[in-house]
């Protein structure tokens, strides 16, 4: 009945309609909530499990995809290249643009624990926290959901640590005798009897607040 009529072609769906597509779009914003959320991952991670989600977000998923978009070329590598191109165009930003992501991120994290940190200092300027010193004359709590510590006899050199026990050291110091000019300075490490790093502030934050990054 149908004799002489032409057949109609198939429809293809778009390329950037297709899940490859939508599963590309979704890693690149998993990867950039990644990394501006790195610094408070390290804060509420211990090291497994922040180390499994870099590997998860970092080289997992981009290479599941790459295996990917290289099975889709098989079929028709002219309508199935922009998925490639545009992955390995994100992988080369995103690793450009790791240093700046990675400084926006202690930023905002230094930002939302700020009140606090302001409140803590207040605190500790009027004598109203005190407490039992540790083994390295430190006096070690937690208050308005940050973790500090500082020693009684240096009430304005407070540390707030962000990382935990580890080989890596990241942690704000509210220090009025050398911050901002970023000397360098010997840091104790909570738990070990003399101090095991010298080095200068990472960077600046704001008035008297430093980060400091380095690796024990």
């Amino acid at each position: 009945m149908l004799h002489g009529m032409a057949a109609v072609p198939d429809i293809q769906t778009p390329i950037w309609r297709t899940w490859l597509a939508k599963a590309l779009l979704a890693w690149v914003g998993l990867a950039l909530v990644t990394t501006l959320a790195f610094a408070r991952l390290m804060e509420l991670l211990d090291e497994k499990p922040l180390a499994a989600v870099l590997v998860t977000v970092c080289l997992a998923a981009p290479l599941g995809l790459l295996v990917c978009c290289c099975w889709k070329l098989r079929g028709n590598p002219r309508a199935n290249w922009p998925p490639l191109a545009v992955l390995l165009v994100s992988i080369g930003v995103l690793f450009a643009a790791s240093g700046p992501l990675f400084d926006a991120s202690v930023y905002l994290n230094f930002m939302a624990h700020r009140p606090a940190y302001d409140r803590i200092i207040a605190e500790t300027s009027t004598g109203e926290l005190s407490g039992p010193v540790d083994a390295n004359g430190q006096i070690v709590g937690t208050r308005h959901g940050v973790s500090y510590q500082f020693n009684p006899a240096r009430p304005r050199l407070l540390q707030f640590s962000w990382t935990r026990d580890g080989a890596l050291l990241l942690a704000v110091y509210y220090d009025e005798g050398r911050c901002p000019d970023q000397s360098a300075k010997q840091i104790r490490r909570p738990g070990l009897p003399a101090p095991t790093l010298r080095a200068s502030y990472s960077r600046h934050l704001a008035g008297h607040y430093c980060l400091m990054q380095a690796i024990a």
